[in-house]
């Protein structure tokens, strides 16, 4: 993939997410830090649309202070900033939030492994959420089969009660037939 491929392909990546680079080590003339500042121009056109510009930031504290201000999809964290100002990176670290932290070495890396990087953290966090969404699904449905059991085995006694006065009976049965309702909703959904 050339540069110019990368740059477009990481162009067209990135405008489905918003991110934030951190990259006062990067030099101007790299290409990886070029498509980022490009992104970020292209950005301020790109505000009417779902997805959010990419934003770069020259330092460890002008990042940290846009991530307190907004939520982002990914950061793109410089690893020479990580031993170099390691106050400021534990900084910028606590104010992630829920944003995926990319660490990328722009000393060495080009664009297409920029690419492969945040596509890869952004592939794996899509999956985190939907398993997560899922476990939790699961575990609220468990929850309530419990809960419509006894429901149900509480009207099935309260119905066998003699000498039980009509307008109870009727209340009691109509709560039991819900139950019943909501249990084949959610054995429906399973």
């Amino acid at each position: 993939m050339g540069t110019t491929e990368a740059s477009a392909a990481l162009n067209a990546m990135l405008s489905s997410v918003k991110v934030v680079a951190a990259d006062v080590h990067v030099k101007t003339h790299d290409s990886t830090h070029h498509a980022l500042r490009e992104r970020s121009r292209l950005g301020s056109e790109d505000r009417g649309r779902d997805s959010g510009p990419v934003e770069v930031e020259a330092t460890l504290r002008q990042a940290a202070t846009r991530l307190r201000a907004h939520e982002y999809s990914a950061v793109v964290i410089d690893q020479s900033f990580l031993e170099a100002e390691p106050d400021d990176s534990e900084m910028v670290l606590q104010h992630v939030g829920t944003a995926i932290p990319v660490y990328i070495n722009f000393a060495v890396c080009g664009m297409e492994r920029v690419v492969r990087e945040l596509r890869a953290a952004l592939h794996r966090r899509k999956r985190e959420v939907l398993l997560a969404r899922q476990g939790a699904e699961q575990g609220l449905r468990n929850e309530l089969k419990d809960t419509i059991t006894a429901i149900l085995l509480s009207c099935e006694l309260a119905l066998q009660t003699p000498h039980l006065q009509a307008t109870a009976e009727t209340k009691m049965r109509a709560v039991y037939e819900l139950a019943r309702e909501m249990r084949i909703k959610l054995e429906a959904s399973t």
